[in-house]
């Protein structure tokens, strides 16, 4: 993957982990901890 390519897909799995998980169908504990 090109350096390019992975700021994108680290940004956009940051953005979803902090503000939407709900959105990716992913559960956080009330500690921000996830499960599968």
């Amino acid at each position: 993957m090109m350096k390019k390519e992975h700021n994108v897909v680290s940004k956009f799995l940051s953005y979803i982990l902090r503000h939407q998980p709900e959105a990716m169908g992913l559960e956080l504990d009330g500690e921000g901890v996830g499960s599968h």
